[in-house]
């Protein structure tokens, strides 16, 4: 009941939408798993008594008992709430009885969901008020974060075990013919190991300072692009326009140091031009280089990339710069680990694939081989991720010195670790930094 002083809340709602969903269900029952993948529960109807009814239907689905008015109503009579939900099994006819079509059943659906998540945005408007109101303001910002993250928040229903077979199957299927299950880095070896980049998968990619981590990625931006894959970038260490300066010298190899300076020739600068044109008007790149983003920002960003542009790759670069908002009296490791589990649950939820770069520790430096124990933090993020993979400059943490101009640095990629794979195995490459080219070692001395 609202308070003398409070405004009646308007809650957004569509009831003659629910009513044309649910009469399209009882006319042709066939409908009804496409619904259930947009409105997975019941509680997205906004009138209870259409959710009893959704409810009833999704019991019947679930027993495998054809969906109909006689059926609906029955389960209704079981629960001793047919009369006060919907008067009588006439109202349940009617529904069916005024449905001229089921064509549009999965858009309506799609409106009342919309709806729900309204509702729930409100509500949360409402509860951080009441925070403000009741002084509860420590850690406000989190608290509102993540209020408005799950306000409407929609599990999607847990798929038949013939689709998860189908699933599995397909996954076998593209490994026994050496194809990549995920989108592929652009190394042979590296694909057969890991299976590419994996949608629904999280993957640490973890190296030493200036050891042409970022080089690499850039290179993978670059690959996922040409192949048509659009990419969400958060780039934590380098500004917008370093990243596409950086793409552009690799797709044109044109040296990165020349670019921005009168060194750059003018068939260099056209090159550079129309590539940066051609990254624009294909429009499959989204860069965010705000500094020090929370998990809750991080969150929001993805679903929107994602309803926008259908992202299907995340990167962040890199894990140690994010804001892990520790609470009071929380050590740094277990915000690390709440934080890299958030990344590794925001694959599974969109479906994306994620790639999460961490530093190594500066003990790494004098060691003659390289292990995720040199993650900085490493404890929770070795448990979050899927696959951890460790790039080893050997000039770098060898020798410590910059290699000479065209030199190409010998740089390992270990598999180290791997949920549902083999681990401890390197990818040999010899990597030219000036373009972020890196070429593959093969035992028949074959190309990239």
């Amino acid at each position: 009941m609202a308070k003398c002083n409070e405004p009646v809340i308007e809650w957004p709602q569509a009831i003659e939408l629910e009513q044309a969903v649910l009469g399209q269900i009882l006319q042709d029952a066939r409908v009804f798993p496409d619904i259930l993948e947009v409105v997975p529960k019941p509680d997205i109807f906004y009138k209870t008594a259409h959710q009893h009814i959704y409810r009833a239907m999704q019991d019947l689905y679930q027993r495998d008992i054809a969906i109909d008015c006689v059926s609906v109503a029955s389960g209704l009579q079981e629960r001793g709430i047919l009369g006060a939900t919907v008067g009588s099994r006439v109202d349940l006819m009617e529904l069916c009885e005024n449905v001229a079509s089921t064509a549009n059943a999965v858009h309506y659906a799609t409106l009342i969901q919309q709806k729900y998540a309204e509702r729930e945005v409100l509500k949360a408007t409402y509860q951080i008020q009441e925070k403000f109101r009741s002084q509860d303001v420590e850690n406000i910002k989190d608290v509102a974060s993540q209020l408005i993250y799950d306000a409407g928040r929609v599990e999607s229903p847990i798929p038949p075990l013939q689709q998860q077979v189908t699933k599995a199957i397909d996954f076998i299927e593209q490994g026994f013919h050496g194809q990549a299950a995920g989108y592929p880095w652009g190394l042979r070896m590296l694909d057969r190991l890991t299976g590419g980049i994996c949608p629904g998968k999280l993957t640490v990619l973890a190296a030493l300072k200036k050891s042409g981590k970022t080089k690499f990625l850039v290179r993978m931006i670059a690959e996922l692009l040409e192949s048509g894959v659009p990419v969400l970038f958060f780039s934590l260490e380098m500004r917008d326009v370093a990243v596409l300066r950086w793409l552009a010298s690799y797709r044109e190899q044109i040296d990165s140091s020349n670019l921005g300076t009168t060194r750059l020739t003018e068939a260099e600068r056209q090159a550079t031009l129309q590539c940066l044109a051609g990254i624009a008007t294909q429009g499959k790149l989204v860069i965010d280089d705000r500094s020090s983003p929370t998990l809750g920002l991080i969150r929001q960003r993805v679903r929107r990339e994602v309803q926008r542009h259908g992202v299907r790759v995340v990167m962040l670069d890199f894990l140690q710069r994010a804001n892990m908002e520790e609470a009071k009296g929380e050590s740094r490791a277990s915000a690390v680990q709440r934080f890299s589990y958030g990344i590794a649950d925001l694959a599974r939820d969109f479906n994306v694939g994620i790639i999460l770069v961490a530093q190594l520790s500066n003990e790494a430096e004098k060691t003659g081989s390289l292990h995720l124990g040199f993650i900085k933090e490493s404890g929770g993020v070795a448990e979050a991720a899927d696959c951890i993979i460790l790039l080893d400059n050997k000039s770098r943490r060898e020798h410590n010195r910059k290699p000479t101009p065209g030199e190409k640095v010998e740089i390992d990629l270990i598999v180290d670790a791997q949920r549902d794979g083999v681990s401890g195995l390197p990818v040999h490459t010899l990597a030219d930094l000036r373009y972020g080219r890196f070429f593959e070692i093969t035992n028949d001395k074959g190309g990239d």
